[in-house]
């Protein structure tokens, strides 16, 4: 699959590229850095974040494809679901505080004291929420689990209250709010399923019946 790997990166490079000279000109330009408190900049780190993200994911993926074309011999993850889901959930929780805490701003500049007497509300009600879920789930036993669960469930209910106030009038905050709660969902779930796997027997031996 060398020919088609290299394929899929060239044409899937290409694309942004040509539609960024096409239109290079219509690019909004600012004459100052953005503001700490200001979904602007969040939005922007948030894309950072996943970018990095992005780049283990391919590089990872990748190795054969570095291998085959310059003649190197990088061994490829033993465990791959263990070695994506310790570089990939850190990623996960960033991702996740970023889309949560990022709603309660406003673009340009946001009122400090609104943002963190929102912020410390939902902090404190996602806490309570996340000790039942982990309780209930049983994944105590490990941190990550836990961090990525309180991040799921801030990102839901921050974006839940931004929903709510889309659905009063603000139709315009529903297609973000909807969209991140969906992502948090689906993180969520992988979580439960990654936390409550459990295997049914296991070939000690490597003993293979011969049918």
């Amino acid at each position: 699959m060398f020919g088609h790997l290299i394929l899929y990166n060239v044409v899937f490079l290409a694309l942004p590229v040509i539609l960024l000279v096409i239109r290079w000109k219509e690019l909004p330009i600012t004459n100052k850095d953005e503001e700490t408190y200001s979904r602007e900049f969040w939005m922007f780190i948030g894309a950072l974040v996943i970018t990095v993200a992005c780049i283990q994911v391919i590089f990872s993926t990748s190795v054969p494809v570095f291998n085959a074309a310059f003649g190197t011999n990088f061994a490829p993850p033993v465990d791959a679901i263990k070695y994506y889901n310790q570089w990939q959930a850190p990623f996960a929780i960033l991702v996740t505080i970023i889309s949560g805490f990022s709603q309660f701003m406003k673009y340009k500049r946001t009122d400090i004291r609104k943002f963190y007497s929102s912020l410390v509300a939902t902090i404190i009600f996602s806490a309570v929420l996340t000790a039942g879920f982990v309780y209930i789930t049983n994944v105590y036993h490990n941190l990550m689990y836990i961090l990525l669960t309180f991040s799921c469930v801030f990102a839901i209910m921050s974006n839940a209250k931004i929903l709510g106030q889309g659905f009063g009038g603000k139709r315009k905050l529903v297609g973000a709010a909807v969209a991140h709660i969906g992502f948090a969902l689906l993180l969520l779930g992988a979580l439960v399923a990654a936390a409550t796997n459990k295997p049914i027997s296991l070939n000690a031996s490597n003993f293979i019946p011969v049918k």
